[in-house]
């Protein structure tokens, strides 16, 4: 903070240099509003509004243990202070304590039964830990006491959607949509695009791909206004494929590519260091570059996930992969030799998705039993296993290769196992590229691409897919795997 604002804040009353603190948060000067706050609590150490105040400020800039130091203070100083308990139950699960978050979040509730932001963030916070019921009533307790935030009837489709009320959660999207179709057009999308994401997952790729267009207006993708975007026609000028989502999609959208090459001269592929080597051995695209280069002034940009949608994708009208691809890619990856049968095991996303992935643990409590009296040998397809991951992997003598940060080698130790084991992530898609067979664990309501029944999919004919029965029920997903 400059000097002179600490002289003059010396000379102001407390709630005012407080008061100025919070207008510099509003501008995001967060430094300028921490050296307020630091300064008054020089003067009042025990200054409950200044102490949330500069919590606030070092949960904006990522310094959450700071922030969760600063809370607990003021929550000792203040027990029935709502708002400061709120503040700490966001900062509980910022640090990963949602269990933790969701009890501080009760006890705000408990205190105040008609303060509808507690209500709000409990029903996101119980979303994000897959309990939809009770997010439900939280989120609607909110909507009821007029909560000011936009998108709880989007949240409370989520939530809906993810039990299997499909229709229910397509008619909040409905009337959410027409409530913000003058007045929130990137909130009006949002709806459709999540109406076309429900579309897509019940079967209907017609109505659901062009819906899902609506990302385009709803903020999920940034359109460059300096470029111009390819949409399916012919062209002279070349492509540039890009990736908005994760590398599951580059590898399911592969199948595209020689759809593209007929619509123009030259396909550049665009995607980040980690698929970069993968995408140039192909030797599919015309070229390959980084993300940080910027494509070609004549090219006209496109996203490899709305190929799809351009090529009028039908779930039983389905590009199959280039056979020849696929004898390519089997013999450009890396292969490990292996004494026994490999079982390749992935357990998680990362960073940890609780809607998709499995703490370890479970993952081996369900799994193990299946291998009994088998001769397989497990290795891990986790990139990075944290330590305690890493020490639970080498009790149970499953193998850690180290190798397979590299993509070309993770291929290749997925293609020379015998079966693959793996969660909702990149592994499925790999093993489906090379088909390779490959147990893919799913929720009840899972990612569109894997539809809502069936233990099949056109899109990976290697694929079993293993669902659960109930939201929640891992472990009646592992009940079909057959070794």
């Amino acid at each position: 903070m400059p000097k002179a604002q600490a002289n003059i804040i010396q000379d102001i009353p407390i709630g005012h240099a407080n008061a100025l603190a919070e207008e510099y948060q509003k501008k995001r000067l967060y430094q300028h509003a921490e050296g307020i706050y630091q300064l008054i609590l020089k003067i009042q150490p025990n200054n409950v509004r200044a102490l949330r105040g500069l919590a606030k400020s070092a949960l904006a800039v990522g310094n959450v243990k700071a922030a969760l130091s600063i809370l607990n203070k003021a929550a000792q100083l203040a027990p029935k202070n709502v708002n400061i308990l709120l503040d700490l139950s966001i900062a509980l699960f910022q640090s990963g304590n949602a269990k933790e978050s969701i009890d501080t979040s009760y006890k705000a509730v408990a205190l105040d039964i008609s303060f509808s932001p507690t209500y709000y963030w409990l029903g996101k916070v119980l979303i994000s830990e897959c309990k939809y019921e009770d997010a439900i009533l939280h989120l609607e307790k909110a909507k009821s006491l007029q909560h000011p935030s936009k998108d709880i009837l989007l949240l409370i489709a989520n939530a809906k959607k993810q039990l299997g009320k499909f229709d229910e959660a397509i008619s909040l999207l409905e009337e959410l949509e027409v409530e913000n179709k003058t007045s929130n057009l990137k909130l009006a999308a949002n709806a459709r695009y999540e109406i076309g994401q429900i579309q897509m997952l019940r079967g209907n790729y017609m109505e659901g791909l062009e819906n899902n267009e609506e990302r385009w207006n709803n903020g999920i993708v940034l359109k460059r206004e300096d470029r111009q975007y390819w949409k399916g026609e012919q062209t002279s000028s070349p492509i540039v494929l890009f990736c908005e989502g994760s590398l599951n999609d580059w590898i399911q959208m592969l199948r595209y590519i020689s759809l593209v090459k007929q619509k123009t001269n030259k396909v550049i592929a665009q995607c980040n260091f980690y698929i970069y080597d993968f995408l140039k051995k192909l030797d599919l695209f015309d070229e390959v570059i980084s993300n940080e280069k910027e494509p070609p002034k004549n090219a006209l940009l496109s996203s490899i996930n709305s190929l799809p949608f351009f090529f009028s994708s039908t779930i039983d009208h389905i590009p199959k992969y280039d056979p020849e691809l696929i004898t390519h890619i089997k013999n450009l990856v890396e292969t490990a030799p292996s004494e026994k049968p490999l079982i390749g095991i992935n357990w998680r996303t990362n960073p940890f998705d609780s809607n998709t992935s499995l703490e370890l643990s479970k993952f081996l409590d369900f799994l193990l039993p299946k291998l009994e009296g088998t001769d397989f040998k497990l290795i891990s397809l986790q990139v990075k296993p944290s330590n305690e991951e890493r020490r639970m992997l080498e009790q149970n003598d499953i193998i850690i290769d180290d190798g397979i940060e590299r993509l070309t080698h993770l291929a290749g130790v997925v293609n020379n196992a015998q079966a693959i084991i793996s969660t909702d992530n990149l592994i499925p898609h790999l093993a489906g590229l090379v088909n390779k067979k490959c147990y893919t664990i799913l929720t009840k309501v899972p990612d569109w691409r894997w539809g809502i029944s069936g233990s099949t999919t056109p899109w990976y004919p290697s694929l079993n897919l293993c669902r659960q029965k109930d939201t929640g029920n891992w472990k009646s997903a592992f009940e079909t795997i057959n070794l």
